[in-house]
């Protein structure tokens, strides 16, 4: 399989008046402009029945400027990542003797050939003696390599590159037709090394029980992280202006564990209906979590005063970056991140008409000095519904309603709890279909609680956004099938 993409994007916001031309000076504008050629590979060579090799790489060119007054960022990343992965697969029965202690298990080389007929040999040559259960096992073990480097155009000293080669290995296997299990390990070297740490070894483990054709469990957990990295939501909100790059020898790697469980329940009501139930729980506890500070100095903690950064990024005396005072930095936060939730999903289906109903719960707290206080910009409460109406291949009706409950803000104030609501329509005739989607209803818009930035329209300063600015909208097409 091979495949690629090309994109061009190009969006203009700001003043009204800036983007309507009838003043153009002294008005604030942001213009972001972007390209994007993107290539994707994969090759599967069969080399047995039961084993196989995979060749995967894709390769990534992303260009993007962001210019706001009196400032211009630009630069151009490329990035690709290469995998060769063999898997092998076995399957076939196991039996438990009653009388003879025999041969306890048979690999079953030819199920896909012969299943039915196979299954019948084991009858006839065993008999009644013996209770059989059926096992597959899968593993999966490779190498694979991410490159990534940014190139910047403009005063900042963004460039920016790493390399991260790694090796993995993974079990799936299913025990008896009740319990199943997916282990995994990885080992990855990063290059430029996170404050000294180039090694990260990655564990993770699944295990989903059955315990009847109605009720299912299933629990995992695993280790995770992440490097420092300029491109995050914080520095693109200040169209990277005075941001400086994370230095690998100064901001540890984010470093998570996690364990999660979740309870499945499935049944059919009335003989027409069918129910589903999911409950999910959670547990995330990150170390090191990465923030962006000014000056070095943040409302829960401080970096570091003795980091010379600043003085090896080769910074031009002459440069407008160099001279503003208002400089930003990645570091550590000198805590930790505590994540907790459980999320629930009920389905409803009884023939055409589909019912989803979801809730999700959200505490996430930062944890330093002894204290612990809510990570902003996460709304605690979620809640969604929609109802679909769906005949295959004739037509298509739904509704659906999103709820956010209010959230905290960085900047010590609280958003305000919103709605969305939705409605799409779709019908079909033969190789022709029309559909239409209505988006955000009731025109629930950030813009009708509060005025999105503070200080001079000439120079403003936004507050968090944490819910729609453009209000309703509504697109249509036509999909034609050949």
């Amino acid at each position: 399989m091979a495949g690629g993409q090309l994109s061009v994007e190009r969006r203009t916001g700001g003043d009204m008046l800036y983007l309507t031309g009838e003043e153009t000076q002294n008005r604030y504008f942001e213009q972001h402009d972007s390209h994007r050629i993107t290539t994707q590979l994969a090759i599967t060579h069969r080399l047995s029945d039961q084993t196989e090799i995979t060749l995967k790489n894709s390769f990534n060119v992303f260009g993007r400027s962001i210019e706001i007054p009196g400032f211009r960022f630009d630069g151009d990343q490329t990035a690709s990542f290469t995998e060769i992965a063999v898997m092998r697969e076995s399957q076939g029965i196991r039996r438990d003797e009653h009388e003879d202690g025999g041969e306890d298990e048979h690999e079953d080389e030819h199920e896909h050939e012969d299943g039915g007929e196979h299954d019948h040999e084991h009858g006839d040559d065993h008999g009644a003696g013996h209770n059989a259960s059926r096992w597959a096992n899968s593993w999966v073990a490779g190498i694979n390599l991410w490159t990534d480097q940014f190139d910047g155009t403009t005063a900042n000293p963004t460039d920016a590159k790493s390399t991260i080669a790694g090796v993995f290995i993974q079990n799936t296997t299913t025990l008896t037709e009740q319990f199943s299990a997916e282990t995994g390990l990885r080992a990855d070297f990063v290059d430029p090394a996170s404050f000294d740490k180039r090694w990260f070894l990655l564990p993770r483990i699944s295990l989903l029980y059955r315990f009847n054709p109605a009720w299912s469990m299933r629990l995992g957990g695993g280790l995770g992280y992440k490097l420092p990295d300029i491109f995050t939501d914080e520095a693109e909100n200040r169209a990277f202006r005075n941001v400086l790059p994370p230095d690998p020898a100064q901001v540890k790697a984010e470093e998570s564990a996690g364990i999660n469980g979740d309870l499945n329940f499935r049944t059919i009501l009335q003989g027409e209906t069918v129910l589903r139930v999911n409950q999910l729980f959670y547990f995330t506890h990150l170390d090191n979590p990465i923030i962006l500070t000014r000056d070095g100095n943040i409302a829960q903690g401080e970096l570091t005063q003795d980091s010379n950064f600043a003085q090896d990024s080769e910074l031009t005396q002459d440069s407008d970056f160099a001279q503003d005072d208002n400089l930003y930095r990645f570091g550590n936060l000198n805590g930790s991140v505590r994540s907790r939730g459980i999320e629930t999903n009920i389905a409803l289906i009884r023939g055409p008409v589909k019912l989803f109903l979801g809730y999700t719960y959200v505490d996430a707290r930062r944890q330093e000095a002894g204290q612990s206080v809510q990570v902003p910009m996460n709304s605690p409460h979620q809640a969604s519904a929609v109802l679909m109406i769906e005949e295959h291949g004739d037509y298509r009706f739904g509704l659906e309603s999103y709820y956010y409950s209010p959230q905290a803000r960085n900047e010590d104030s609280s958003g305000e709890g919103y709605t969305i609501f939705g409605v799409m329509v779709e019908k079909t005739w033969d190789w022709f279909t029309v559909f239409v989607n209505f988006e955000n209803l009731f025109d629930t818009r950030q813009t009708r609680f509060e005025t999105i930035y503070t200080g001079m329209r000439e120079q403003p300063s936004f507050r968090d956004i944490y819910a729609p600015l453009e209000g309703r909208y509504i697109n249509a097409g036509v999909k034609i099938t050949l």
